[in-house]
């Protein structure tokens, strides 16, 4: 996680399960198979003393080592984000506007659109689907209008 995100994903996870915790890292443990609520252990010490207890275990790792690696972890989550966003930039859809959208042939045509290889060239394909709809108690039109992403292949 980008420390940009942290404060907002820290927040949400503890208001979430009812935690108090506001340092990195949070820990906390889940009893998977057998459902229930996680439990929070709270940060870096907390979790050496229960691994310790709960496993006996122990970590000779140090704050420099730590240090290193999760300097290493941020620049690898900067990369993979400049990555995806460069692969992003390469995807150029084909934008499909349908007007009419809740018109009964539409439910025939959409489907057929996307049957193999009618947009043989198109990796990605933007469909939108614009309608406006008589709403007679209120005697005014409400708008459709729909944006949804196909994609069929990512990279070539």
């Amino acid at each position: 996680m980008h420390p940009n995100e942290w404060q907002q994903w820290l927040e949400t996870t503890c208001k979430e399960n009812g935690w108090q915790h506001e340092h990195s890292p949070m820990i906390w443990r889940e009893l998977i198979n057998r459902g229930g609520k996680g439990m929070l252990l709270g940060g870096f010490s907390d979790f050496l003393e229960h691994v310790q207890a709960y496993y006996g275990i122990t970590s000779d790792m140090t704050t420099e080592l730590m240090m290193k690696i999760a300097t290493e972890s941020l620049l690898t989550r900067e990369l993979c984000m400049k990555e995806k966003v460069y692969h992003q930039s390469l995807i150029k859809p084909l934008h499909i506007w349908i007007s009419s959208a809740l018109n009964p042939i539409c439910y025939i045509l959409i489907p057929q659109l996307f049957a193999p290889g009618i947009f043989r060239d198109a990796p990605t394909i933007s469909l939108h689907l614009l309608d406006a709809v008589w709403k007679p108690p209120h005697k005014h039109l409400a708008f459709i209008n729909d944006h949804i992403h196909f994609f069929t292949q990512l990279f070539y």
